[in-house]
């Protein structure tokens, strides 16, 4: 049985269709092996989404999980030309004495080879992935704080009886003529939620659309939405067509949405 190197970890990831038996179970167990792993993850996954495997979408979960940026996962899995990042990261810690080191099933020392091979260039995609995020997560939070601090006042201003924040006199006529006139009191600014904003960048990207994001706006009776993402994977993958119609069409009878 051909083991797993470096060079054929790089040679699947640009070209994960070529991947043989051998070399999938190989990976499989790889990839159970370090289960945090997002390229071992992400490779997994893009191979089972060739194939049409019953397990693609169970391990594209898993790959998401494992992974800082979702919108990375899906343009490598459905466009290949962006996985020479990925490459570069794997190349760049090759030993150059004994590049393509071959792990076989009666080596001895099989599990320090996969460490050697696996841990330190997975890793290093992790650290790297990691460290940027971390970068960009202070820069923001650096200028949340500057923003917050002009803002601030001393707690002695809002203590003292002398301050400039006293209270405005009640103005019945006021309130009585902006009732009339239809105006409305301003609505408070709901606070920020990185979370939430998160949540709600993912879900409205125009980029990431799946047939699982769909299937849970169904969930939640958000047909329209729903309808419109099953409409541009028609578009992305018009092989598919018959399937996204009849799901059209199924939510269309479901909640009478034309």
């Amino acid at each position: 049985m051909v083991g797993i190197t470096k060079k054929n970890i790089a040679e699947l990831i640009t070209q994960p269709e070529k991947i043989t038996d051998q070399q999938l179970s190989s990976l499989v167990s790889l990839a159970n092996n370090y289960p945090f792993s997002g390229l071992l993850n992400a490779l997994l996954a893009k191979v089972y989404h060739l194939s049409n495997d019953i397990a693609y979408h169970s391990q594209l979960e898993k790959a998401a999980f494992s992974l800082c940026d979702r919108k990375v996962l899906y343009k490598y899995i459905h466009r290949p030309a962006l996985i020479e990042k990925i490459k570069a990261v794997i190349t760049e810690d090759t030993d150059p004495q004994n590049p393509n080191p071959v792990i076989k099933d009666d080596d001895p020392q099989l599990v320090e080879l996969e460490k050697n091979i696996v841990s330190a260039a997975i890793n290093l995609s992790i650290q790297k992935e990691v460290a940027t995020n971390s970068a960009s997560e202070s820069l923001q939070l650096e200028k949340e704080n500057i923003d917050l601090s002009n803002h601030l006042m001393p707690l002695t201003s809002w203590l003292s009886p002398t301050g400039n924040n006293k209270k405005q006199p009640f103005n019945q006529e006021e309130l009585i003529e902006n009732f009339i006139s239809g105006k409305k009191e301003k609505q408070q600014t709901p606070f920020f939620s990185p979370i939430e904003s998160a949540k709600l960048s993912l879900i409205d990207s125009e980029e990431f659309v799946t047939e699982t994001l769909a299937e849970i706006h169904v969930k939640q009776g958000n047909y329209p939405k729903a309808i419109k993402i099953y409409e541009k994977l028609m578009l992305k993958f018009p092989e598919k067509n018959t399937f996204f119609a009849s799901r059209i069409r199924f939510i269309q009878e479901k909640s009478n949405y034309k």
